[in-house]
């Protein structure tokens, strides 16, 4: 079995991971020479480089403003990404059309968590009548968000890679793959943790390793039946806390016909992740946590930005002039548990209301500052999670107080503050 050190998985990991680099496509009448010779207006309102969920959520809501959309996206559909498919119950009250889709996008409800301490010897649970979330798979999910962005009126063009991006007061200019260039009001960088649109036009030259957090996963098919013999009706999903000393957990996140185990931790603390993941299954077939029949193959690892839009450097922005970053592309994804899908749309929802208020002004240079002033004000919150000492001090008390452990669990599967 291959290990991977920590600068082995730095290097290991290309640096197109995850970029959904997008766009053009052969339909679109009008052309723009890449070098600006021909003195026209921006033939889109809006450009949109990435179709995963805060992509697909910023394409619908700027075509129901009535914004012309190109959305383009690296991949053809179904494409899945590396996500254990944590849907935060919160995403269905901030976006209530979700609930039409749950029979197609939900693999099951949870009611609860059960934590684990790093060493696997002590646990305590907390439950809820009502689900306390959703776990989807990505494949699922994707394309159903991407249906709902195209049947509002976005123009997605799948199969294209973005090469070069560039901005100025007149407008915006996509170059894509085949040579040919795009041209906007605005371009949202929606291209994950390696986003081009970011490098491209200098919002971030790159992710630092204190920003960063490396994941493994797999969903591991398991009869449904077995699921409900091991996790009942009404599962809960399970958590293991620091575990192996990692500044990070591990999981096991019980779908309708998957077992979803991985474990993620910050880069700096995290070394040899495909041991620890390797220790972990056998701790949870040891206690009987999963069945003793499982197997998993070595899955490659992912970075994700974990609270870095909490934690920009002075080299780095999620927006400047006419580009706004969304999603894993801006870092937004929670500093607690890693999770991205609830926070990505409501970057990406953050971006559209700016956006369209920018544009209907008549400046859209007012775009950017609008937008950070809503994400500080409506979101940083929820990003920025508990530090990494106060996550230990306040989880080794919380296995001999439930009202602690509730309070652990709400911070964990709702963002509320955790306050002692």
């Amino acid at each position: 079995m291959r290990l991977y050190g920590k600068d082995a998985l730095l290097q290991a990991i290309p640096l197109d991971i995850n970029e959904g680099a997008h766009i053009i496509g052969t339909d679109v009448n009008k052309k723009t020479d890449y070098a600006g010779e021909e003195n026209t207006m921006p033939e889109y309102d809006v450009i949109v480089v990435g179709a995963g969920p805060a992509g697909s959520t910023a394409a619908k809501l700027l075509a129901e403003k009535k914004l012309s959309v190109l959305w383009a996206e690296k991949k053809t559909f179904p494409r899945d990404k590396i996500c254990a498919g944590w849907l935060n119950v919160r995403a269905l009250e901030d976006f209530p059309y979700l609930g039409d889709g749950l029979a197609d996008i939900v693999e099951t409800p949870f009611y609860g968590i059960t934590f684990y301490n790093c060493g696997m010897s002590k646990h305590t649970e907390y439950s809820r009548d009502e689900p306390a979330g959703y776990l989807t798979m990505r494949a699922k999910l994707d394309s159903w968000l991407k249906d709902c962005a195209v049947k509002a009126g976005a123009k997605l063009v799948e199969g294209c890679t973005v090469t070069d991006v560039t901005h100025d007061r007149e407008g915006v200019r996509v170059r894509c793959g085949d040579g040919e260039t795009r041209t906007a009001r605005i371009v949202v960088g929606a291209d994950g943790v390696s986003s081009r649109v970011a490098r491209r036009t200098g919002l971030n030259p790159g992710w630092q390793n204190h920003q960063l957090v490396i994941c493994v996963n797999e969903d591991i098919p398991c009869p449904p039946e077995t699921i409900r013999q091991y996790f009942g009706d009404r599962p809960r999903i399970m958590m293991s806390i620091g575990y192996s000393m990692i500044a990070g957990y591990a999981w096991v996140f019980p779908k309708r016909s998957h077992l979803c185990i991985g474990i993620g931790g910050r880069v700096v603390s995290t070394k040899n992740i495909a041991l620890i993941f390797s220790n972990f299954f056998e701790d949870l077939k040891r206690l009987e946590i999963i069945p003793p029949d499982l197997t998993w193959t070595e899955t490659p690892p992912a970075m994700d930005p974990a609270g870095a839009a909490a934690m920009l450097t002075a080299e780095q922005t999620i927006a400047e002039g006419r580009v706004l970053l969304v999603g894993d592309a801006g870092g937004f994804s929670s500093g607690s548990t890693g999770e991205g899908i609830y926070p990505g749309m409501m970057s990406a929802r953050c971006a559209a209301e700016a956006i369209a208020a920018a544009i209907k002004s008549g400046d859209e240079m007012q775009a950017a500052g609008m937008y950070k002033a809503e994400v500080e004000k409506s979101l940083l919150g929820y990003i920025r999670g508990v530090s990494g000492t106060a996550v230990l001090m306040i989880t080794n008390m919380m296995y001999a107080s439930p009202k602690l452990a509730e309070k652990v669990a709400k911070s964990y599967l709702f963002g509320e503050p955790l306050k002692l």
